[in-house]
């Protein structure tokens, strides 16, 4: 990545604004981890709430985290960082997602008596199109409550380079459902952008 990249990106996730409800593209599955453990390293030196989301078992999450640099011990002891693991259906349809996303939600209430950020997947597999539709579905919903949230969530998706135009256009469909966009190519040549701006 080239260093002018680093420093929107980074700048962008660092100072993290009220209600922000941010997407997240990558290519390269590392660099999508190392700006994802940024964004909750950044809120974790501020003092802030993180809580992560996953399917995978918290033991494994706190491995990941130690080795992209966060001291898990220190701020689970400063009960800051929350990792909950939570279950998902192989065949989630948008009844099933948006249970999920309040659950999600009242567990990241327990915290926004000061400010918290929030990461992690609802939906497990969008590949197909009934996960893509309840993906999108609950982005629409988080959109809603971010508006009237203290914190910020930020979602993050792969992208290849082999997108078909169902793909794009539920790209861009889950775009118009976010504040911002930060977008991590191969190549390092990007930047975070309004999404609203973009949607113009």
């Amino acid at each position: 990545m080239n260093d002018d990249y680093k420093m929107q990106s980074h700048e962008f996730i660092d100072n993290e604004k009220f209600g922000n409800h941010a997407i997240m593209f990558y290519e390269k599955p590392e660099d999508g981890l190392a700006i994802q453990y940024r964004y909750l390293h950044s809120g974790l030196m501020k003092g802030q709430h993180v809580v992560y989301f996953t399917s995978e078992t918290p033991e494994f999450m706190k491995d990941e985290m130690v080795r992209f640099g966060i001291d898990v011990d220190l701020f689970q002891k400063n009960d800051t960082l929350h990792i909950f693991q939570i279950s998902h259906k192989a065949d989630s349809g948008v009844k099933d997602a948006l249970e999920k996303l309040d659950e999600v939600m009242k567990i990241a209430q327990r915290y926004t008596k000061t400010y918290v950020r929030m990461t992690g997947r609802i939906v497990k597999d969008i590949s197909a199109n009934n996960g893509q539709r309840a993906e999108l579905a609950v982005e629409q919903k988080l959109h809603e409550i971010m508006q009237h949230f203290n914190g910020s969530f930020l979602c993050s998706y792969h992208i290849t380079k082999t997108n078909g135009d169902d793909e794009i256009e539920w790209m861009f469909n889950t775009i118009h459902a976010h504040s911002h966009v930060v977008y991590v190519p191969e190549s390092g040549n990007g930047a975070c952008f309004d999404a609203t701006f973009m949607m113009k």
